[in-house]
């Protein structure tokens, strides 16, 4: 009877891995395709639900397996996708769950892509520049900090700009008593 138990324990933890193995390839081949259609210069609709394809699969694998080692990189690159894809919510909500992994290697990199996501989906300048800030702070010699001043400046601008341009349109409009 110990035998058939120990058997049926073994059969189920193995159909339990082979379950996140089969998930883990299909992610790893959506990977692998969306990497060689970048080399290729191929954008469009067809890119974008392969990207939607891989991030909803990558989140899937994440609330399957949320302790696995691979689950940080695959909500990463799920995150950039969402952000690629122009889906702010849900970029933002996967780089809300990096947040549960402090042990996460690519920090800087992950300031950036918030700030990106603040800047660029979300309008909103002042929190951009506050993790593009951070990151420059924290990670002086990482390679996204060179970006992350860049992208200060870049707000910097805009910030002048929409200044000039309100002042301007405040000057223009007609006297009104």
């Amino acid at each position: 009877m110990l035998r058939i138990t120990f058997l049926l324990c073994v059969l189920v933890w193995f159909g339990c891995d082979s379950a996140r193995n089969v998930q883990y390839k299909e992610l790893s081949a959506l990977r692998e395709k969306i990497m060689e259609d970048n080399i290729n210069g191929l954008t469009g609709p067809a890119q974008r639900s392969l990207w939607m394809d891989f991030s909803s699969k990558a989140m899937a694998f994440y609330r399957a397996y949320p302790t696995d080692s691979s689950a940080p990189s695959l909500l990463f690159n799920a995150a950039e996708l969402y952000f690629k894809a122009n889906e702010a919510d849900s970029a933002l909500m996967a780089v809300g769950i990096l947040d549960s992994f402090p042990q996460f290697s690519r920090k800087p990199d992950l300031l950036y892509l918030r700030g990106q996501i603040h800047q660029m989906l979300f309008l909103d300048y002042d929190k951009a520049e506050q993790y593009f800030s951070q990151l420059v702070q924290e990670y002086p010699n990482h390679p996204a900090s060179a970006s992350a001043i860049t992208s200060l400046a870049v707000l910097k601008t805009l910030n002048e700009v929409e200044a000039d341009s309100l002042e301007f349109t405040a000057d223009s409009l007609p006297y009104q008593p």
